[in-house]
């Protein structure tokens, strides 16, 4: 019986354990920490003392948050907020109060820290809403308009990320260069255009039909993404092609060599046997594609904010699935319906899109060469 919704949700809990936003203390202030906030537990790390930020009483509410994401982005902004003014946030909001123009000044001269430091526009973006909702949710009325009109705080522009997918060719290298999980889990990437974080978390019973049934058939699969596991919570169907479906098979033979139940329908379809869980980590899977890269000498590096990011980055093969697609002739709508974007979805029919995704799919499969346009013809012909 196919997992429950509630259940479903907690599934990328799984892929990256949950970091603690850590405010370190000296020795000294170990008593005054206590007396000051006794709610608030003092840990030791490597020897040095340090504080969860989310204990204290104004940043409390985080642990309502539902999305693991969003409780990180807010705890870690006001963590390094803190860090910056050097002061607890209980410390902060009291002040802020009683002051607003403490706030606005606070806000500016962290932004300019920030500014010089090089940080992106988008991540200076989120911190400021970040930092508002908390501001907000403890009585202090800012707003991110405000702040732009009323005392000119502006934020630099949100930049794009010039990275770009493989070829063909770079990805054909590729596959063949991993072991077969992994090339299984690439080529399912680049085939469907689905996010590496919701592709770990898909079970057996998300594709239709099982790839065991058509493997051999040269058939395409349905790929069904819960909107319990989307980034929109959104659910939507794109597909993959009979190169991928292969792999896919092969894969899950193994795994079935090793005992484990293939058929079952809530088996993980990126099953690890390794793992008690049976998740492999999101960290995981981008080692493993860098490892590649490294050995290819395809591990190029461009600039990025104030840091050094892959030219190739595993989250490219969902451009790699957009771009191919394009480059044949497959509307831009369509595509952008397969990769799951609401505003285009609701415009087409799963028939829509399967017709779509066969006239195009020969320009994202990389291990073969040849194309049967009769076969092409009889599958357009079944829709």
């Amino acid at each position: 019986m196919p997992l429950a919704p509630d259940v479903r949700r907690k599934d990328k809990e799984m892929l990256l354990p949950e970091r603690i936003p850590k405010f370190y203390i000296s020795e000294d202030m170990v008593s005054k920490v206590s007396k000051r906030f006794p709610n608030v537990k003092i840990m030791k790390h490597n020897g040095k003392f340090y504080v969860d930020i989310r204990e204290f009483n104004s940043v409390s509410w985080l642990r309502l948050e539902r999305e693991k994401p969003t409780r990180q982005m807010y705890a870690y902004t006001i963590l390094k907020f803190c860090q910056f003014k050097d002061s607890f946030p209980d410390d902060l909001i009291e002040d802020y109060k009683v002051d607003e123009s403490k706030v606005i000044a606070d806000l500016k001269s962290f932004f300019v820290f920030l500014t010089k430091s090089g940080y992106s526009g988008n991540y200076m973006h989120y911190i400021m809403t970040s930092l508002v909702t908390w501001l907000n949710v403890n009585g202090i009325d800012v707003s991110r308009e405000k702040l732009r009109r009323k005392h000119r705080l502006k934020l630099p522009p949100r930049g794009l990320i010039m990275d770009a997918p493989p070829t063909r060719e770079e990805l054909r290298r590729i596959l063949i260069s991993s072991l077969l999980n992994w090339r299984s889990f690439f080529s399912f990437l680049s085939a469907s255009g689905v996010r590496p974080s919701e592709a770990l978390v898909l079970r057996i019973g998300d594709l239709n039909p099982h790839p065991f049934d058509v493997f051999d058939e040269e058939e395409i699969i349905e790929v069904n993404i819960p909107y319990t596991v989307t980034k929109k919570e959104y659910g939507y169907v794109t597909l993959i092609h009979p190169e991928c479906v292969s792999l896919l098979a092969d894969y899950l033979k193994v795994l079935e060599a090793k005992g484990i139940d293939v058929e079952d329908l809530d088996l993980l379809l990126f099953y690890n046997p390794l793992s008690k869980n049976g998740f492999y980590k999101i960290n995981s899977a981008e080692k493993a594609w860098n490892r590649v890269l490294k050995r290819l000498n395809l591990d190029e590096k461009i600039n990025y904010s104030n840091r050094k990011i892959l030219l190739r980055r595993l989250y490219t093969l969902r451009k790699f699935f957009r771009t191919n697609l394009e480059a044949v002739g497959v509307p831009y709508s369509a595509v952008e319906a397969m990769l799951g974007h609401k505003n285009w979805y609701v415009r087409f029919t799963k028939s829509q899109l399967k017709k779509f995704y066969i006239k195009g799919m020969w320009a994202l499969m990389v291990l073969r060469t040849n194309i049967d346009e009769d076969k092409v013809k009889q599958m357009l012909k079944r829709i």
